[in-house]
Parts: C-alpha cells; sequence; structure tokens
C-alpha cells in the first residue's frame, strides 16, 4: 500500500488521509454509502466526493484521481455496491501481531522504567558524595587537635571513590546494555508492522476482486431482467394471437 501512495499524484497527506482511515463505518445507504470507482478501490461516498469536488475546485477536473492508485475519476464513475453475501473476516493474525506489538511495547516501557531509575540512582550517588579537599579540611583541623586521623580519612575517601567509580561502570554498562535491548525491539515492531502492512495489501486487494464479481453479477442481472421482460411481452403478442385463431377439425385430430 505504501508503494502505491507513492506512486499517488496526491499533495495533501491529510485530505488523503479521511479516505484511507475513514472516521466513520461504510453503510448500505446514506451519504457515507459504500461506493466503488473505475478501478476497483473501495471507499464512502460522502469522502470521495468532497475528495473531487476539492481537487476540481484547486486544480481542475484532470487532477481528480483516485487516492490509492492516482487513476483519472469522474464523479459519474461512482458505483453503489451492494454485497449480496457477508463474509466474516478472518482478523485472527492480525489480532495476533497486535498482541505480540502491545508486549513489547510493554518491555520497551519497562527497560525505560529501569533506565530512569539506573540515572536516579547514579545522581543520588554524585549527590551523597564528599569531594577529598573538604576532608583534608575537616582533617587539617582536626590535627591542631592532635587527632591522628588524617591516614585513616584518606582511605575511607579512596574507598569511596573506588566504589563510585565501581558504581559508575555498572550503571553505564546497564545502560549501553538497556539501549542494546531496546534497538532490538524496535526493529522487531518494525518487522511485525511490515507483516501488518502485507496484510493489509491482502486484504485491499480482495476488496477490489470482491468489487469486481459485485459488477459482473449487476451486469448479469440487468441481462436476464431484459430477457425476461422481452419474454413476457412475446408471449402476451402470442396469446392475443392465438385467441383469433379458427383450427380446422382435423388438425386437432
Amino acid at each position: 500500500m505504501l508503494k502505491q501512495l507513492k506512486r499517488a499524484n496526491v499533495d495533501s497527506n491529510s485530505t488523503k488521509m479521511y479516505l484511507l482511515l475513514p472516521i466513520d463505518n461504510w453503510k448500505n445507504k446514506g451519504d457515507h454509502r459504500l461506493i466503488s470507482l473505475n478501478c476497483g478501490h473501495l471507499f464512502g461516498e460522502s469522502c470521495i466526493r468532497r475528495w473531487v469536488n476539492e481537487r476540481t475546485e484547486k486544480y481542475s477536473s484532470k487532477q481528480a484521481t483516485c487516492p490509492i492508485c492516482a487513476k483519472q475519476i469522474k464523479l459519474s464513475q461512482i458505483r453503489n455496491v451492494q454485497p449480496v453475501k457477508l463474509v466474516v473476516q478472518d482478523t485472527s493474525s492480525i489480532d495476533k501481531l497486535t498482541k505480540e506489538l502491545d508486549a513489547i511495547k510493554t518491555q520497551i516501557k519497562e527497560q525505560q522504567n529501569a533506565l530512569e531509575l539506573s540515572k536516579l540512582a547514579l545522581s543520588l550517588c554524585q549527590r551523597d558524595f564528599t569531594s577529598e579537599d573538604e576532608v583534608d579540611f575537616t582533617f587539617d583541623d582536626l590535627d591542631e587537635k592532635d587527632m591522628d586521623l588524617r591516614e585513616y580519612a584518606k582511605q575511607i575517601i579512596t574507598e569511596k571513590i573506588l566504589a563510585q567509580e565501581e558504581l559508575e561502570k555498572k550503571c553505564n554498562a546497564e545502560n549501553v546494555q538497556s539501549f542494546v535491548d531496546l534497538h532490538t525491539e524496535i526493529q522487531f515492531c518494525d518487522q511485525v508492522l511490515g507483516r501488518m502492512e502485507e496484510l493489509l495489501n491482502v486484504f485491499q486487494s480482495d476488496l477490489g476482486n470482491i468489487s469486481g464479481e459485485i459488477q459482473n453479477l449487476q451486469e448479469k442481472s440487468t441481462f436476464m431482467n431484459l430477457k425476461l421482460k422481452n419474454r413476457k411481452t412475446l408471449e402476451s403478442r402470442l396469446g392475443k394471437a392465438l385467441q383469433g385463431m379458427v383450427i380446422p377439425p382435423y388438425m386437432i385430430k
């Protein structure tokens, strides 16, 4: 479907969206009933009429084209579609892909939450950290009171610095892995969306085939009605002619 949209000579994406993705459901009657164009694509009547009128007013009648295949269309070519049989569409594949996509979105959200928690932990560690210069100043003051705590304090600061560096490495490694997992999930989402697009293309093709079959049935119905009308007319005329005929007795025997 995307390749067809790229080939279409359509300038307004927003206008095109209400044709391809209508808000209201198609109906069998009324302003938004189901109609078919000569190219076989199906739309709601109110949408396609508005599309043709806007294109004609803005450009010319030659610029009124099908939003899907870009073939020139006219309002006189609109045909009502009257389904003769309702068939339940199998959407199990699309439903399965939708569930898979929802599960992936949940996993991505969990990964993002874990990443935010890692950033918060790193921020707390940086806020609670006391610099070595501040500790030196404190213990210089204690030396004046003959308190031999400098070496002990430096050892504590060194251990805290090492612990801080180790925590930063761990947080960075977790963040990198989270980004890798997130990238993998996004690629998988792209694959799922690609499969859904293929299913939608198949569905659009099936709708086009059904439209063609409906047109053939309408033509056959018109032809049969004409034959029936001619037959009734002929029977009526022959009946009047037979009433006025006199058949000899020997022909009856």
